[in-house]
């Protein structure tokens, strides 16, 4: 993995930083402070989100919203880019570059998703990364100071010895169950004569019933041809039994016929009879059939006359009542017009009415709004200056001179005084960190300078009068003058870590100290935000305020023209109620006239009625001069009686028709 690309917006103390990696070996050089350990973190935090941090938050640059780390790398000649972006959330992308010329194309998004890639890319994992590739400031120490078997265990990591030997173990498994496959085959190989043997006999069988199947098959295609021939016999004595059966059938049906024709020939000649006796009877009776139609054709027109005159005075009637109602409607119509234009005007007016209610009732409501707002306005005043005072003490609390508050008059000062007082404390604690990195690094070297001078010590006590270096005979006053040497470094060396350890302490302590306030001051910047905005709002409730002032101005102009409204529509009621006896006589004739139609259609059917009653009249006529015995005088009953006789003879004579 070689990285090749960093940019950095709004990371820790990193504002806008790009960092072009070239080939070879790069060197990060700056003071304490200065971001250098920085951009190692912003490396680990694009790979795999690890960091230094409480929280995320704390990464993003003070004063900012937002965060982006892009870190582009190539790995197994393959260039990548990953861009982690924070704003209310942390979104996680990788891309993959597709050509040399091309540009980058996205992957995948999500934190699981993006890690899954990485672990795929790099083969690592975020622990072995940071070992092997990433060690923090502090942790060279810890590394110097692992056992044997410990750094073993890390160097076999990072060399990938141990997957090497879990890779052997695994395949153990399947190497012996190859050895048993082969020892297997071999065993199988050893009775490979006796095999071949069983085969010869195997084939011989085989051959032989082959031999043995050809013979079945031709007595097979003999019995099939014998088959075929007593199968031709049996359809021929078939088919001559069915003519046989056949032909005594036609015989047995012939006589049977021969028989009913002997018995139709006796019921024939008896219905000849009676259909003579019948044909005189019709004859008789045709005279009196003819005149059936005649006689119910004369009451058909009598009943219609009767109904159609009754038709006529129906319809005589409503044009009768048309007449009426159109003079009505004609008399009334002025005075319905008036009652509708009066109606429309009290709606126009009631509209105006309402209007001006509603904004009545609206003033009454800025009246009351107008209340809650000025006590809105005076609380949120009365909060705002306390808050602020208060502030002003806090960061007097903290340290902020009071020649700078002093000079601090409204919000956007005290935010930005406030901001910087954040960042002074920021470059403090990391001017702390710095030192005691330092001085743990110090600790390291004293402890290593013990360790140089306990071991000939030891040696020295255990030999006699032998240099522990480089084996020379030494005098029992050198010896002593090495020992108190040695003894004199290990003294010094124990004052100065226990030196150094309080110092460490005290750092600590102060950088605990500079933590908690710079908690308290970041507390206290989002304080300052959030009530800089209820300034605003403040701002904006006065200016509320006075629009409400403006608009209550008007409220009794629209008082009186409501009280004269009122008046206006009271008269105009009084003048709609007199129109309206008439508008209601106008309404009913014209509800009359839809419920009766059209003059002109009923006009029509009076003369269709007219012309059925002379059509009627000539029918009757007709049938006068068919029958004497019919005539204009004649009574209802009597001419029922006549076609009720007329009716039974034409009865009669269909039967008789019928029958013949």
């Amino acid at each position: 993995m070689i990285f090749t690309k960093l940019k950095l917006v709004n990371f820790k103390s990193h504002e806008n930083t790009i960092i072009d990696f070239e080939k070879g070996i790069s060197v990060i050089v700056g003071e304490n402070g200065a971001g250098k350990s920085t951009i190692l973190e912003a490396i680990s935090f694009a790979l795999f989100k690890q960091h230094t941090a409480k929280k995320i938050d704390d990464l993003v640059r003070n004063n900012a919203d937002s965060m982006t780390v892009e870190l582009e790398f190539s790995s197994n000649n393959r260039e990548y880019k990953i861009v982690r972006n924070k704003k209310s959330m942390l979104k996680s992308s990788i891309y993959k570059k597709t050509s040399n010329d091309g540009g980058f194309v996205h992957i995948c998004t999500g934190d699981k998703e993006v890690a899954n890639e990485i672990r795929q890319i790099l083969d690592i994992d975020s622990d072995l990364f940071l070992n092997a590739i990433y060690i923090r400031q502090g942790e060279i120490a810890e590394l110097v100071d692992k056992t044997s078997a410990e750094k073993k265990e890390l160097i076999a990591k990072l060399l990938g010895i141990d997957s090497l030997e879990k890779a052997w173990k695994n395949l153990l498994p399947f190497i012996s169950g190859y050895e048993n496959q082969l020892a297997e085959l071999k065993g199988k190989l050893f009775n490979s004569d006796e095999l071949k043997e069983e085969y010869s006999k195997k084939k011989a069988e085989l051959e032989s019933l082959k031999d043995r199947g050809h013979e079945l098959e031709e007595q097979i295609e003999d019995v099939t041809a014998s088959l075929k021939d007593i199968s031709e016999s049996k359809r021929n004595m078939e088919r001559e039994k069915e003519i046989y059966d056949t032909q005594v059938n036609n015989l047995e049906n012939e006589q049977k016929t021969l028989a009913k024709l002997e018995n139709d020939k006796h019921v024939v000649q008896e219905n000849l009879d009676k259909i003579s006796e019948a044909e005189e009877k019709i004859t008789r009776l045709d005279k009196y059939v003819s005149k059936l139609e005649v006689y119910l054709d004369f009451e058909k027109s009598v009943t219609s006359i009767q109904r159609l005159k009754k038709d006529e005075e129906e319809i005589n009637n409503k044009l009768d009542s048309i007449s009426n109602q159109k003079a009505i409607v004609n008399d009334k119509k002025e005075e319905y017009n008036k009652f509708l234009a009066s109606d429309e005007e009290i709606n126009k007016l009631n509209n105006q009415k309402l209007n001006l209610e509603k904004q009545l009732a609206t003033a009454a409501k800025m009246e009351k709004d107008k209340k809650e707002l000025l006590l809105h306005i005076e609380n949120e005043r009365n909060d705002i200056e306390d808050f602020f005072s208060r502030t002003k003490d806090k960061l007097a609390d903290f340290g902020l001179s009071q020649d700078t508050l002093a000079e601090v008059e409204h919000f956007n000062q005290i935010e930005e005084v406030t901001n910087d007082y954040i960042v002074e404390v920021a470059e403090s604690i990391e001017k702390l960190s710095g030192d005691i990195l330092s001085k743990k690094e110090s600790l390291v070297e004293f402890k290593q300078n013990i360790k140089a001078a306990q071991k000939p010590l030891e040696e020295l006590n255990e030999v006699d009068n032998k240099c522990p270096v480089c084996q020379s005979d030494i005098s029992s006053d050198q010896k002593k003058d090495l020992i108190e040497s040695y003894e004199s470094t290990i003294s010094e060396n124990e004052k100065l870590i226990s030196e150094t350890e309080e110092d460490v302490r005290l750092f600590n302590q102060n950088k605990e100290s500079f933590e908690d306030k710079q908690t308290k001051l970041q507390d206290l910047s989002k304080n300052i935000v959030e009530y800089k905005q209820k300034f605003v709002h403040l701002e904006d409730d006065v200016v509320k305020l006075n629009e409400i002032d403006e608009n209550l101005e008007s409220k009794e102009y629209i008082s009186n023209k409501l009280g004269e409204l009122i008046l206006v529509i009271a008269r105009e009621r009084d003048a709609k109620e007199s129109y309206k006896e008439s508008y209601d006589a106008y309404v009913q004739a014209k509800g009359a006239l839809d419920v009766l139609g059209s003059e002109t259609e009923s006009q029509y059917k009076l003369n269709q009625i007219k012309n059925e009653i002379d059509n009627h009249v000539t029918n009757i006529k007709l049938a006068i001069n068919q029958d004497p015995h019919l005539s204009g005088d004649i009574s209802p009953g009597e001419l029922q009686d006549r076609i009720a006789d007329l009716k039974q003879k034409n009865e009669e004579f269909n039967q008789l028709k019928g029958f013949v």
